[in-house]
């Protein structure tokens, strides 16, 4: 499916959740018992929307999702080459070849694949230990599998050997030890690329002629995941479940609304006693400054020295002038009191003179 396509269905599938949310949002008009029913809409709603929208794009889904992580991962994927005895393919060309592509890290020999004729199962394990320790190129053989209904050997490689040469060495052991005919063989070349390479290795790949089996690696391991994770029960569950939770989100945003709403109110009204208390305190300022002012004004108009109280000196002045006053008029009477004594002390004097 096409990436249009693709982004049609999602969006359709939020619509969905859109409306399931806004069916929460309506809880508080209806009663509780109703809350239980909005749930199970959001799940119905939700798991018909996943089975319609989202299960026929569970394949671009698990591309997506491949796509993400190769963000986040720096690990190359495998590009598998399969190199038939009989297909006319030259093995060691393929491999310089592929390693000559554009964007090509690595290319390496992952496995060998030898088919004879059946033999007698008492044969199998002295087959792998000889192929294992007794051949030219045994320290580049690691796992060695043994079929011996079928005829066929399967051996892992390590070491990156001219894997020509060790199918030349296991046949040679095979045909002098057990007079075993090699049939066929299979080598399987693994090229190495980015993630975001794969699509175009493989197209060069194709151009010349070599045929690639499938894809290993990371990236690929997640997308295989992915796709078996998404099943048709599985899509069912998680987007009836990924209803559900939207419905309860739309039941609970009213009382985290509120509950915001509350807790900024409050927060506003605390600040605004606040900026009321400092606005108080500094009108209070204000005032007292203003009103040492108009004190200090007073006492210079007065001619008083404001940091020295009663320090006027036409106060001083007056005060002066009207204790002199009464010093005068102290001694005025002092003088009239000794005047007349001395004239009561004349007329008694007079007085004996006349007896």
């Amino acid at each position: 499916m096409d990436i249009v396509s693709t982004s049609i269905y999602i969006l359709l599938y939020i619509f969905l959740l859109i409306f399931v949310f806004s069916i929460g949002i309506l809880s508080p008009y209806l009663s509780k018992k109703d809350i239980g029913g909005i749930i199970l809409i959001g799940l119905i709603i939700g798991a018909v929307g996943g089975l319609f929208f989202i299960s026929p794009i569970s394949e671009d889904l698990a591309e997506v999702v491949g796509t993400g992580y190769s963000i986040f991962s720096n690990e190359d994927e495998l590009i598998n080459v399969d190199i038939s005895s009989n297909s006319g393919h030259n093995v060691s060309e393929v491999i310089k070849t592929a390693s000559s592509l554009d964007n090509v890290h690595n290319v390496s020999t992952a496995n060998i694949t030898v088919e004879t004729g059946n033999f007698s199962n008492t044969w199998d394990q002295y087959i792998i230990v000889g192929i294992k320790h007794n051949i030219n190129h045994s320290e580049n053989v690691g796992n060695v599998v043994v079929d011996n209904a079928n005829g066929i050997i399967y051996m892992n490689l390590t070491g990156n050997p001219d894997p020509s040469q060790v199918v030349e060495d296991v046949s040679a052991f095979l045909r002098d030890s057990y007079d075993l005919p090699t049939l066929s063989s299979l080598v399987r070349v693994q090229v190495h690329v980015a993630p975001n390479d794969v699509d175009n290795v493989k197209e060069q790949l194709h151009e010349k002629g070599y045929p690639t089996t499938d894809v290993e690696g990371p990236i690929e391991n997640i997308v295989q995941s992915t796709k078996n994770d998404l099943s048709l029960g599985h899509i069912t569950l998680i987007t009836g479940i990924i209803g559900m939770v939207f419905a309860i989100l739309g039941i609970c945003v009213d009382k985290v609304y509120n509950t915001w709403k509350r807790r900024d109110n409050n927060k506003r009204q605390n600040e605004l006693s606040v900026k009321q208390i400092k606005a108080e305190r500094r009108r209070q300022q204000k005032q007292a400054k203003e009103e040492a002012k108009i004190r200090a004004s007073q006492n210079q108009n007065n001619g008083e020295n404001p940091n020295i109280p009663g320090s006027n000196p036409s106060r001083f002045n007056k005060n002066f002038k009207a204790i002199k006053s009464n010093d005068a008029k102290s001694n005025e009477l002092r003088k009239l009191k000794e005047k007349s004594k001395i004239e009561d002390s004349n007329i008694n004097e007079r007085d004996f003179e006349d007896k």
